[in-house]
Order: C-alpha cells, then structure tokens, then sequence
C-alpha cells in the first residue's frame, strides 16, 4: 500500500510540474536554426543551411536528425520540439529521483530534488525553447545512474548500456564529454579491479568501449565525408576565443537572481564533514561545468548552459538539507529556493548581455520585432526566390520561413565567416561578424542584420550610422553614398528595413510595383 501512495505520489507531482513546463513553454530564434537544418534534411538535401553548401553550423545532430524525423509527419517543427521537450523533461525528473534515491536512500529527499528543480523557472521554461537542451540533460543523468549503478555492481551488460548512452549523449552535444567523464569516475575502481581478477579481461573492456567508439566513429568518419572536417563550423567561431568575466558574471548572476548565493554557505556547512564519494562526484561535475561556463564566456540565452547540471546540484542541495540539524532550518532553505525562483521568474530581466527567456520568446513574435512575421513575408514578398541573397545576424527563424538563400552574418553557418570574420566579443557565441567586402563578394543583395522594424510610411533620416548598425563591420566610403535602405512590408501597419547593397532586377521591379519606400543616406 506504501509503495502505490509513494508510486501515486510521484506521478502527481511530475504531472503537475509538467503542466507548469507546457506552461512557462517558449521557442527562441537559434531553434531555427536546427528547424532549417532539419527541413532540408527531410527534403533530402542533407543536412544543410543554404542549399549546396556543406557547413556544420548545428551542435545538435541527433536532435536535428530527430526533429527532421518528425518533419515527415508533422508540418510544424515548434510543436514538434515541445512534444519531444517535454517528454524528455519528464524522463529527466524521473531519473533525478531515482539517481537522488540512489546516492540517500530516502523517498522524501528524492521528491524534495524533484520538486525543486522542476519548479526551477529555467529549468521549467527549458523544458521547451527548440533546442536539445532536456534531451542533453536526460542523457546526462542516465549516464549518471548507471555511473552509480556499476559502482554498486558492475557488470557487462550496464558496461555496454554506459557506453551507448555515453555515444549517444556526444551525438546530442559534444560538450557533454566533460561530463560524461566524471559519470565514468565512478566505477573505475571497480572496473579496475574486475580486470585485475576476471579471467575474461578483454571482455570488459569491450563492453565500455566497443559500443562507444562504433557510434562515435561512424558519425565522425560521415562528418569528415559530408563536411569535411570532424570539428563543428560552430567550433571555429565560439571556441577559439575566450571572455572569462563575462563566464563568471554568467554565473554570478544565475545564482544571485535565485537567491542561492544566500543559502550557498548552509549548504557548503552541512558537506565539510560527509566523506561520501558519489555526493563528492556531483560536486565535482557541478564545478568542472561552471569552469566550462567561466571558460566559454557564458552564453547569452537566460542560464541555459546551466540546465545540463540543475539536477546535479539539486540533488546536492537536497542531499545537504536531509543533513541538516533542525527542521526549521531544513524548511527555511527549502523556502528560499522555492522563493528564489518565483523571484527570478517574475522580476528578472535581460542584462549584461544575458538575455531572459521574455525577451528571447518576444523576439519570434512580439510587435516591433516579429522575427517569424518578417521570415513569412520576405518568404511571401519574394517568392522564397533563392536567387535573392539576404544577410541576418538572426540567423534562425528569418532564414527558415522565408526560405531563401541566406548569409549568417556571425558565421555560425557560414565557413569563410567562422574562420575569416571580424572579431568581436560583445556577445557570448557570437564573436565573430561578417566584413562588408564579403558580402559584396557573396552578392548578397540585401542585409537585415538585427531586425529593425518600423510603422508604415513612418518618415526617417537615414545615417551613417544607422546603416552601420545593418552591417556592423566597416563599410568602404566609396560606397556609402550610393547605398540605399528599402522597407519591406509585413503586414499593413509595419515594415522591415533593409540595406539594398547588390542591385537586382526582380527586386527593383518589385520595389516599383509596390511602390516601396526607398531611403537614401544622408
């Protein structure tokens, strides 16, 4: 009877905090950009951004493949990702209940973990986004649990399952090796001393590695062969520079915002004295994947690296406060995270480059930005003519509806950009920008940059600087006076502007038809 209310229990509190997930759901712009991907993927075009173009400019591929999957049978890539999201999320509650089981042995710190970080607000709003943000996680977790579970007991079949889930996990994100390492940490003393007294040593070693490097180096051996080159296009543009103190304001700011900066020295106090090695194991993962962070530079999407080791910390937070010597005292901490995150939730808002999960939402849809309306209408405008060159420094959701030929102003797609562009470390993951004479060399005939987006027949002074502001890189003073801006229409109160540097004759042609706005610079 105890263990149906426990099982009923369970399923409650999951269901709920799955509920509040679909509730807080949101799709940001970068999706997009593995949306786009994915299309041409199941069009047969491969896994591509411009068609012809072999550039890796994902960091996702099984979530592409899967997305792409879903593509032949559902038109719509948004619902998509929040269906697969959130069955990933809730495959991640569950696993961070039985990994927290696991390392206490107690069901109510196991609901205590679950409960608080699946009211998390990031942790909840991540659950959808677009990206493979919970897929990642889920296997993380996993990794972790069988981790502990070979520990316990190791044997060849749970070798064989880690090491899968371990190829898998890197298909998902490459970064998850840091990770994925500390989970292997666990039972290397037992594996150890398995090979030291098994007669069939070379069996075990095949269990944890043959499964691992089938499915790692098949994919590298088709990434080498499509692409040309195993490392991510991605790579080139985010890793080959550094911002420590935007890493560590990243991080700063992720736990000020949650009130866990108030509560850290409790928690710290009630571990100095535990000797436990898998507690000590979590400790370990949270700190090598705040230095990654620190490393990177953070990112600018609100604390969204931080989900892969939320489950992780909450459950050395709960594991801390089953410590803890006074129930007020445990009650009280439990109080401040719960409070913390409807703090961040309500009041936080985008800074020091950190853009929150409102902000990241309002720019797919929101009036004066309207990112999915522009896409749609360059789309509908110009007939997805792939003749017509565009150049987006939001490079997801424009390129994707408005299925033309597009050039990613920071590179992230596009191979000359990543390994030529301007540098620049303004914003994490995007430290790289397109020069003028390259797209001029492209043809590009019209750049967006970042979206600006105006009332129709409002009456402007275009500068120097507001054309700048287009292109960000210098543009060459033998060509700024014969440039002009055009204002494309979304719908009948708003337009786009675009800086028109390549002339066209299907775009002058229609410019004359709809009797569009030319602006010229001043």
């Amino acid at each position: 009877m105890y263990q149906i209310k426990k099982s009923s229990l369970l399923i409650l509190i999951i269901s709920l905090l799955a509920f509040l997930a679909f509730n807080n759901r949101f799709i940001q712009d970068d999706a997009f950009i593995s949306f786009r991907y994915a299309e041409n993927f199941a069009k047969g075009k491969g896994l591509v951004f411009n068609d012809g173009e072999f550039v890796e400019g994902y960091t996702n591929f099984l979530w592409t493949v899967i997305i792409s999957s879903g593509l032949l049978v559902v038109d719509n890539p948004v619902e998509i990702s929040y269906f697969v999201s959130i069955l990933f999320f809730i495959g991640t509650l569950l696993s961070t209940y039985y990994l927290c089981y696991l390392i206490t042995g107690n069901y109510t710190t196991s609901f205590i973990s679950i409960i608080l970080l699946g009211t998390n607000y990031s942790f909840s709003s991540y659950a959808t986004g677009g990206l493979e943000t919970q897929f990642q996680t889920f296997f993380l977790i996993l990794a972790f649990i069988l981790g502990m579970l070979n520990l316990i007991n190791l044997t060849k079949i749970r070798l064989i399952i880690f090491s899968i889930i371990c190829g898998l996990t890197l298909l998902i994100r490459l970064d998850s090796l840091l990770l994925l390492f500390i989970s292997f940490l666990f039972f290397t003393k037992p594996l150890y001393n398995n090979l030291l007294t098994s007669k069939n040593k070379i069996s075990y070693v095949l269990s944890l590695v043959l499964p691992f490097s089938l499915i790692l180096g098949s994919w590298l051996i088709w990434k080498l062969s499509f692409y040309g080159d195993i490392l991510p296009n991605t790579f080139y543009v985010k890793g080959t520079s550094s911002n420590y103190e935007l890493g560590v304001i990243y991080l700063y700011q992720f736990f000020k915002s949650y009130w866990l900066i108030f509560i850290s020295p409790v928690i710290i106090f009630s571990l100095i004295k535990k000797r436990d090695l898998k507690i000590n194991m979590l400790i370990l993962a949270i700190l090598i994947w705040c230095l990654y962070i620190t490393k990177v530079g953070g990112d600018f999407m609100e604390f969204r690296f931080m989900i892969p080791i939320l489950p992780l910390l909450f459950v050395v937070f709960s594991y801390s406060i089953q410590h803890l010597p006074y129930f007020l005292l445990k009650l009280s901490i439990i109080i401040i995270i719960l409070s913390g995150s409807f703090n961040h939730g309500n009041y936080f808002k985008s800074r020091y480059g950190i853009e929150s999960i409102d902000d990241l939402h309002d720019h797919m849809y929101a009036a004066g930005e309207n990112w999915v309306g522009i896409g749609k209408a360059m789309g509908h405008f110009f007939n997805s003519d792939s003749s017509i060159k565009i150049g987006v420094c939001a490079a997801g959701a424009i390129p994707y509806y408005s299925k033309m030929y597009t050039i990613d102003m920071h590179g992230l797609n596009d191979e000359w950009i990543a390994k030529n562009g301007i540098p620049e470390n303004q914003r994490a993951g995007h430290q790289k920008i397109a020069t003028f004479e390259y797209l001029i060399e492209k043809k590009v005939n019209l750049v967006l940059g970042f979206p600006k987006v105006i009332s129709t027949g409002s009456i402007l002074q275009i500068n120097k600087e507001m054309v700048h502001k287009f292109v960000v890189s210098p543009i060459p003073k033998e060509l700024q006076n014969r440039l002009n801006v055009v204002g494309i229409p979304i719908n009948e109160s708003t337009m786009v502007l675009a800086l028109y540097i390549y002339r066209n004759d299907m775009i002058d042609s229609l410019i004359e038809k709809n009797s569009l706005q030319l602006y010229s610079i001043d």
